[in-house]
């Protein structure tokens, strides 16, 4: 006996009357692939892929061709595609190769290897995290070092970029020289990349505390006074030797002049020698 089966039929969707009326009004509102208005003479992204086999960049350390090809057919409303994106890394990609030699560390490195740094990384002040500055801590955030150790740039911590020069030998006019050198040399790539350094004419260089505005700069020196720390006058001293000048050189030249001054005071303590005669006028 033959068993007659069931043929089920899909039925197409019910369209409704307002549908049909609506639908071009939905569809004109759409937007249209930016990519379909340029008409772009291109090969595949295999051809198209750049040669990165020079390239010292952060962007040629990630850029493989599974992501170029992902991005090969994206563009925004505006026209910008996403060789334009790369093309800043592609025309400049020996920057800090061959004129900052030194290694880049993340937050996570710092934490955990040792390599006998003298840069000790500390989390965030709590003022830091009251004002959001430390948000997202330490997601993009990293340490470059240059290959001697006397040159380290923090990247976006209190600032987007903060060098700091290290010497042992209190020559703070070679630790200036290697802030504005190295800073010329930041500044120049920057230029290229379209991201020049704040500068105002009534504020000078902008940075995120107040206080640095205009120089940007801070200097600081560590000694050792056995002597002058136990001398009744040591708060008279310091008080007179107090630094308040605008000029960088002459600020500079001031601390300079102030710890040559603590020096030879405590050289002559330590020989059982006064030190009235070198205690500067009130100022």
């Amino acid at each position: 006996m033959w068993k007659r089966e069931k043929m089920w039929m899909i039925k197409p969707p019910t369209e409704h009357p307002k549908e049909s009326k609506y639908r071009p009004v939905l569809e004109s509102l759409v937007p249209r692939d930016p990519m379909s208005r340029f008409n772009l003479k291109r090969g595949s992204p295999k051809d198209e892929f750049p040669n990165l086999d020079r390239n010292h960049t952060v962007m040629g350390q990630i850029l493989n061709l599974h992501m170029y090809t992902r991005q090969f057919n994206r563009a925004t409303e505006s026209g910008v595609i996403f060789d334009d994106i790369i093309r800043p890394g592609l025309e400049d990609p020996e920057q800090l190769g061959e004129d900052l030699p030194g290694k880049l560390y993340s937050i996570d490195e710092l934490s955990h290897e040792n390599e006998g740094r003298s840069v000790v990384m500390d989390s965030p002040p709590l003022s830091l995290i009251k004002i959001g500055v430390a948000r997202d801590w330490p997601d993009s955030r990293a340490l470059w070092l240059s290959t001697d150790g006397t040159l380290a740039i923090w990247v976006n911590m209190e600032d987007h970029l903060k060098l700091v020069s290290y010497r042992s030998d209190a020559c703070l006019q070679e630790a200036l020289k290697s802030i504005c050198v190295n800073v010329l040399k930041m500044e120049t790539l920057y230029k290229k990349l379209r991201h020049p350094f704040i500068w105002k004419p009534h504020l000078g260089w902008v940075v995120s505390s107040p206080a640095e505005v205009g120089t940007g700069l801070k200097a600081s020196v560590t000694v050792r006074l056995l002597h002058v720390a136990e001398n009744k006058r040591l708060d008279d001293i310091l008080d007179r030797l107090r630094l308040q000048m605008e000029a960088t050189v002459e600020l500079t030249q001031l601390v300079v002049d102030g710890v040559k001054l603590l020096i030879r005071m405590e050289k002559r303590l330590e020989n059982n020698g006064g030190i009235d005669d070198l205690v500067p006028t009130q100022k």
